[in-house]
């Protein structure tokens, strides 16, 4: 299984806001997973190629504001007239990979940077947000 040592972007199905994989904006290569909700799942083969098999209890209710979520992957929101907000999360650490992508069509809020922390992560929109902006997210460490 090939190591990422860059940063990538999240591949989310938009269908139903779920994280399926990354791609390595260098080499445009797609790495995909299948993601099951809860339970415990055999390995899958995709094109032939063994996958990953991420199993997330997702908190999805994306409440707008500063949240608690301890879950890998989540949906939070930044509400209207913000622009950052702060998850705590125990699984986060200042090395952690958090992936986060904007599913909510803003007017201004277009997408997010992430800044990990020892417990926290801090997303940060280009914008501040018309309405309530929903964010999904992933943790890798």
């Amino acid at each position: 299984m090939p190591t990422l040592t860059r940063n990538v972007q999240g591949l989310f199905d938009t269908v139903t806001n779920d994280f399926v994989g990354v791609l390595d904006p260098v080499t445009r290569t797609e790495y995909y997973f299948e993601v099951q909700k809860g339970g415990t799942y055999p390995a899958q083969s995709v094109g032939g190629k063994e996958s990953k098999v991420l199993v997330v209890n997702s908190d999805s209710s994306g409440t707008p504001g500063n949240v608690t979520n301890n879950n890998p992957a989540g949906i939070v929101a930044i509400p209207a007239a913000g622009q950052a907000i702060t998850v705590t999360n125990s699984l986060g650490t200042a090395a952690s990979m958090v992936m986060a992508t904007v599913i909510t069509n803003d007017g201004t809020l277009k997408s997010v940077t992430c800044q990990p922390a020892a417990g926290n992560f801090v997303l940060t929109g280009n914008a501040a947000a018309t309405g309530i902006t929903k964010i999904a997210y992933l943790v890798i460490n």
